[in-house]
């Protein structure tokens, strides 16, 4: 199942948006 993969591709991609933010304020 592609979507489980997609799911994972986009909360990874969530994650690290956060913790790059998260520093940098």
């Amino acid at each position: 199942m592609p979507q489980i993969l997609l799911v994972e591709c986009l909360l990874h991609i969530q994650i690290a948006h956060k913790r790059y933010m998260l520093p940098n304020v």
